[in-house]
């Protein structure tokens, strides 16, 4: 699944205000990361077919990371939950494949 698949999907099958959600929280998350959405995929695709326990459990780590620099930017905790959603959801789009 690429990016934009994954995005048309959310479009199609959820609220127009989680679409919103969605694709602001992934925005924020490439733009906090430094890698585009179709790049982030390849690595978690890497870390979730390593043999290496850590290795697979990185990208979450990520997100927590990710998570607590949105309330160091001074975001409420539901808010910086809210933009995490969308890349969590988008890494585990991957499991489903």
């Amino acid at each position: 699944m690429k990016a934009e698949e994954f995005l048309a999907y959310v479009k199609e099958s959820r609220s127009k205000p989680t679409h919103k959600e969605y694709k602001t929280g992934l925005n924020k998350f490439v733009e906090w990361y430094g890698k585009n959405l179709d790049e982030i995929l390849a690595e978690r695709k890497a870390d979730l077919t390593s043999e290496d326990a850590t290795q697979r459990k990185r990208f979450v780590r990520e997100i927590e990371k990710f998570h607590m620099a949105l309330i160091n930017k001074g975001f409420t905790i539901n808010s910086a939950r809210t933009n995490s959603l969308g890349i969590l959801h988008f890494s585990d789009s991957l499991r489903c494949l």
